[in-house]
């Protein structure tokens, strides 16, 4: 038997012996900075500013909604009154007012006629 037919012990889990070398731990580089911090500055300060200028345009579209509320509700209360005039001023007691009022009469119920006209008379 050679060096080779040897039996060696299999390594268990948890066992010293059986982990590989360790290695050396890197040194840790020194991180450079990916922005400088000027231009850092003027980056937050550009999105800052259009945060607010977001915020500002969302408050103006807010105030013309209101305001087109505001309008639609003047505009149908004002259809609401002229409903109300057309309805009051197309009643059969205010035309019958109207019509005294100008000296027109209802006419005697024998001095109402039906007039018929020859067929050929219709155009």
């Amino acid at each position: 038997m050679g060096t080779s037919d040897v039996a060696r012990p299999q390594a268990r889990p948890g066992d010293v012996s059986a982990a590989p070398p360790a290695r050396p731990r890197p040194r840790p580089r020194s991180r450079r900075r990916a922005v400088p911090s000027p231009l850092l500055v003027v980056l937050v300060g550009l999105l800052l500013a259009g945060v607010v200028s977001l915020q500002v345009a969302a408050l103006r579209a807010n105030m013309a909604a209101g305001d087109v509320r505001r309008e639609t509700r003047r505009v149908q209360a004002d259809i609401g009154n002229l409903e109300a005039g057309i309805a009051e001023a197309t009643a059969p007691e205010t035309i019958a007012a109207a019509a005294r009022r100008m000296g027109m009469v209802y006419a005697p119920a024998d001095a109402v006629r039906t007039v018929r006209l020859p067929a050929g008379a219709r155009k």
